[in-house]
């Protein structure tokens, strides 16, 4: 359930200034500031007139910046006190079961990355002619967002459809070719069979996957796991996104230039034809 005060907020924020938008956004990424800073502070830290902020508290239905302060701060103690019984939820408590889950999965990640694995994941899709993604079944998520990603810093990239393999599509592989397949329980077929072609073809493999021994983690040339070592069957695609961003991350800041070039274009290109609302 919504906090009252960012209910309010969503109900006004269409006709709130462009300024007083700054002011809400602001106030809803830093509660616990909105909850003890002033409003001319409040004004500062977002770039506005004090005045702003005050209006701002006129519009969302307060009679003055204090007593939306209040709301602010009611609201903040309510989420604080929630957060801290969090411990004492009864164990069949499916939303904290999977918070729990998600702290594990991510603790894992952080005690088994090689950075050096990172990297080499990074060079050699950069350098590759052109790269080929691939994610099948519960994978095609976190494929989709490499591909948008990669997409971002190179050219000459390709996803292969979530439901399987088109010959018209794995025809163009080669030994200059990058192959990336994210490969996850329960694996599918697809997996092996795009890491089997790309081997055939000479292409280097990139795998994210559970386990360095599942069945595409042991045929890749490098295999990038977030999950190796858990003891429950639970899979985060959470963690793969984030060890992935890794990889994206690494890339940009090897080939800062030739990313910022392109991303260049790609903002001229979304500036032209107005493709986003804020």
């Amino acid at each position: 359930m919504e906090e009252p005060i960012l209910q309010t907020i969503k109900t006004y924020y269409p006709s709130l200034s462009q300024g007083q938008k700054k002011v809400a956004s602001y106030l809803i990424e830093h509660k616990e500031e909105g909850a003890i800073i002033t409003a001319s502070q409040l004004g500062r830290n977002v770039g506005v007139s004090e005045t702003t902020v005050i209006r701002l508290a006129n519009v969302l239905g307060f009679r003055g910046y204090s007593h939306m302060q209040e709301a602010i701060r009611s609201n903040w103690l309510q989420s604080s006190q929630s957060s801290t019984m969090s411990g004492q939820v009864k164990e069949e408590d499916r939303f904290y079961q999977v918070a729990e889950q998600e702290k594990k999965v991510f603790a894992h990640m952080m005690d088994q990355l090689n950075p050096e694995e990172i990297r080499e994941a990074a060079e050699v899709m950069m350098k590759a002619d052109r790269v080929f993604i691939g994610g099948f079944g519960g994978s095609y998520a976190a494929g989709y967002w490499f591909y948008y990603a990669l997409r971002q810093l190179r050219d000459r990239v390709s996803l292969f459809s979530a439901e399987g393999l088109l010959p018209e599509e794995m025809v163009d592989i080669d030994e200059l070719s990058a192959v990336v397949i994210f490969s996850f329980p329960r694996y599918r077929k697809e997996g092996k069979e795009l890491s089997d072609a790309a081997r055939k073809a000479g292409a280097s493999i990139i795998a994210f996957a559970d386990k360095p021994l599942s069945p595409v983690g042991r045929e890749a040339d490098v295999t990038i796991t977030t999950e190796e070592r858990m003891e429950t069957d639970y899979h985060s695609i959470a963690g793969a996104v984030s060890v992935s961003e890794m990889v994206i991350q690494t890339a940009a800041d090897k080939y800062s230039e030739q990313v910022k070039a392109r991303q260049q274009k790609i903002e001229l290109m979304y500036a032209e034809r107005g493709m986003f609302l804020e």
